[in-house]
């Protein structure tokens, strides 16, 4: 059975390949065959025939090419970006190049790219994009975890015109971050109260990692609590829970809530484990003294 699987894996990579392969081939054949037609054949009506073949052919692949590139030019977040830094100036290069890094979490070359776009670069950007490169700027100094420099750039892009929904929902987690936990609750509030924003979902579990942060686990219950109860961010909202009931001291009730969280796939359940291990293990000292 695993030489039949590995022998059906094997032909199905070849076959696609070698789809590919005819395909061009024959597509060379094709050009080939009516340059030789053209060539050597008198009959005008057919050369003419042959000849609008070819130029139909050659404006459908331009315009099929023309379309792709500007529908999804962009390998990340194609759906913020739209048609902005499309083509091959030297500023879309350095957006393009600074984006790939930003998600392949090369943060300081993300950071230095795009700041570049808004030092050296001002005056070439078109009207939204100061805006987008404001918000880049401000993801990667989140992701950096320098909050304050974050809350700055998503300000600003909000100023400039940036209008994605993820903006809000950003804006309220770096409050919070930064310990405006009054602010970052009213943000938050914007976004539950937004029924198109698809960042409602994961508020609850945003606030109770807020509180727990804050080491308000009673706080950080409630909202997990809520979000178990309405199955939102669910696996993320067991492994937080968890974590409440352990600086709770209730040992028992966060073995199960992390049994739950890791059964229904919590993300990076690896460093996740190593968290939860490691305030374990810091409450329990606690809870003998």
């Amino acid at each position: 059975m695993k030489k039949l699987k590995n022998f059906l894996g094997r032909f199905a990579g070849a076959f696609s390949e070698g789809v590919i392969s005819g395909t061009f081939v024959g597509v060379v054949l094709f050009y080939a065959y009516l340059l030789v037609f053209i060539l050597f054949t008198d009959d005008q009506t057919a050369v003419t025939i042959a000849l609008v073949m070819l130029m139909l052919n050659v404006v459908g692949v331009f315009t099929a090419v023309f379309i792709r590139l500007h529908k999804n030019f962009h390998a990340h977040d194609q759906e913020i970006i739209g048609k902005n830094f499309v083509g091959v100036s030297k500023k879309c290069r350095i957006f393009s190049e600074a984006l790939d890094d930003l998600f392949a979490r090369r943060l300081p070359k993300a950071l230095q790219g795009f700041k570049s776009l808004e030092t050296d670069y001002t005056d070439l950007l078109t009207d939204q994009e100061p805006a987008i490169v404001a918000f880049y700027i401000g993801r990667c100094y989140d992701l950096m975890s320098y909050s304050p420099n974050a809350l700055r750039y998503y300000e600003q892009a909000n100023l400039l015109g940036f209008s994605d929904k993820v903006l809000p929902f950003l804006t309220a987690r770096c409050t919070g971050a930064n310990g405006d936990t009054g602010e970052a609750l009213e943000l938050y509030e914007q976004v539950l109260s937004d029924r198109e924003s698809p960042f409602r979902h994961y508020v609850r579990t945003d606030i109770g990692r807020m509180y727990i942060r804050r080491d308000e686990p009673e706080e950080a219950m409630k909202w997990y609590g809520e979000a178990m109860r309405k199955h939102q961010n669910y696996a993320e909202a067991l492994g937080g829970a968890a974590v409440a009931k352990l600086l709770l001291h209730e040992f028992d009730e966060a073995e199960k809530l992390y049994r739950s969280a890791i059964l229904n796939h919590i993300s990076d359940p690896v460093n996740y484990t190593a968290y939860y291990k490691e305030v374990r293990e810091t409450a329990m000292s606690q809870a003998k003294k």
